[in-house]
């Protein structure tokens, strides 16, 4: 279960999710997650959300549930799969979410990943699809340190819409959470 609340400095609702779910691992390490995503965003200006085909998201408050399901085999074996499927409202629109992953576990420090995620999203202002190719190396020097590298290959994406930990969000959440880490600087 999760929570987050992002109010304004002067007041009021900015967004809100919740994160409710229902894991369960099996004995062959098999994990297997069902779950709903309540949002609300508060929307005070226009953005644009696919500048290719001038989409654009207006002013207003948003309420949207994303149903899912997700699932990987056992991470230790030398070769796993990770999916997830999500449905769900989506602004004033709809969204359908895919994304399969694969990953090699060279040996006991070296593991290999690759994802592809890709977003069907419906809107009143239009329709646009999202695809997003990524890769990840891990190397584990001992149980206590290791050393990750993630790089995108491919991106034909929304920039209002970014992956984190396997959940779509929207990239003004994410720039406030790089900005409450001390990464970024949030834009006047």
């Amino acid at each position: 279960w999760q929570y987050e609340l992002i109010t304004r400095s002067a007041g009021g609702l900015d967004s809100k999710y919740v994160d409710y779910h229902l894991p369960l691992t099996l004995q062959n390490g098999t994990f297997i997650e069902m779950g709903v995503n309540p949002s609300v965003e508060d929307i005070h200006a226009p953005f644009t959300i696919n500048q290719r085909r001038g989409v654009r998201i207006q002013p207003g408050r948003y309420e949207f549930d994303e149903w899912f399901v997700t699932w990987r085999t056992n991470q230790s074996a030398p070769l796993s799969f990770t999916g997830r499927y999500g449905i769900g409202d989506f602004y004033d629109g709809y969204r359908r979410g895919y994304s399969v992953g694969a990953a090699a576990r060279i040996n006991e420090r070296l593991l290999l990943s690759a994802n592809f995620n890709l977003n069907d999203i419906d809107l009143p202002a239009g329709a646009f699809t999202t695809r997003l190719v990524s890769s990840r190396v891990i190397y584990s020097f001992s149980t206590r340190a290791s050393v990750t590298s993630a790089r995108v290959l491919l991106t034909v994406k929304c920039p209002y819409l970014t992956y984190a930990g396997g959940k779509a969000i929207s990239s003004r959440r994410m720039s406030r959470r790089l900005y409450r880490s001390g990464m970024v600087a949030l834009p006047t």
